[in-house]
């Protein structure tokens, strides 16, 4: 019988944490899911860990992907679910006990295509939080939300990355949503494709998740240098819509999202870095996407 919920980990040297995390999965109240874990060709002990609880638990799948990154492995994790329901996690993270008895029990009373909950990040070394994340109250007035009710906001319902929510297996695999294969901004596409097509989404407002930061192997510590990425995924997420013939009704969350995005990879960047960013996207945006996001570059560069 297949599982409820499969949660899909890739992992890469995350030696260092993936003995917590597994224990934070493994113990979870609620039982009924795989945990497909894609080894990216790590070269520490992750693998060995892996193996170890493998042995002792057999909702535990492993899977190689071998040095072709997140989103590659994260879609090889997709094609190989069963469960009614897909979860991401991250190799480095912890996650409350009653996470997935939460979400799942949402997610079934509200008949949610999508379930969002709060997650932190917090400080590797220091603990502390930096940040939480959790839902906007206007979108919490009621149990769920019907996407056709929030058509010009609903992008701002989630940051873009793929943990903290819980996704019908047939949303993804009916709309063909898959990641974009970048080194950064590879979530952002299929994130938003899947709330594009969701016809409900609910909350779970409490912090269930805890994601760990300043671990020495975040992108963001030269997230300049791969800012233009977050172009593609744009263009991407603007063709996904398109497909999809959904485009033109969400045409503004769309813009206010990029544009919002936009704007966060161009704080990351050097002076070189954003002249290098705006001939990119001059020369590589269709004129009609460029002119609309041409005001968030300019704030940024300066132009």
């Amino acid at each position: 019988m297949n599982a409820l919920i499969s949660i899909v980990m890739p992992v890469f040297n995350a030696g260092d944490f993936i003995e917590q995390t597994f224990k934070s999965l493994l113990n979870q109240s609620f039982r009924d899911f795989e945990l497909i874990v894609v080894d990216d060709g790590s070269t520490d002990e992750s693998i060995n860990i892996a193996n170890k609880f493998a042995t002792k638990d057999n909702r535990i799948k492993l899977l190689k992907n071998t040095g072709k990154g997140a989103a590659t492995a994260r879609n090889l994790g997709i094609r190989e679910a069963s469960g009614k329901f897909i979860s991401f996690v991250d190799a480095d993270d912890l996650y409350k006990k009653e996470m997935f008895s939460s979400m799942y029990s949402k997610a079934v009373s509200t008949n949610a295509d999508i379930t969002v909950c709060g997650y932190r990040k917090f400080d590797n070394s220091s603990g502390k939080t930096l940040w939480e994340f959790r839902p906007l109250g206007k979108f919490l007035i009621h149990e769920r939300i019907k996407s056709r009710d929030h058509l010009s906001d609903l992008f701002s319902v989630v940051p873009p990355s793929p943990w903290g929510k819980l996704i019908k297996r047939d949303l993804i695999n009916k709309n063909n949503i898959l990641f974009q294969e970048l080194s950064s901004c590879n979530d952002f596409a299929f994130t938003y494709t899947a709330i594009s097509k969701a016809r409900v989404i609910s909350f779970c407002p409490e912090v269930l998740l805890y994601y760990r930061a300043n671990t020495g192997k975040n992108i963001s510590s030269n997230r300049g240098s791969k800012a233009i990425n977050i172009l593609e995924a744009i263009k991407r997420l603007k063709d996904n819509m398109e497909k999809l013939g959904n485009f033109k009704e969400m045409r503004q969350t769309f813009l206010a999202r990029s544009k919002q995005s936009l704007q966060f990879e161009l704080s990351n960047c050097s002076e070189e870095e954003k002249k290098a960013f705006y001939s990119y996207a001059r020369s590589n945006l269709d004129n009609n996407l460029a002119r609309d996001l041409e005001s968030a570059m300019i704030r940024e560069i300066g132009i």
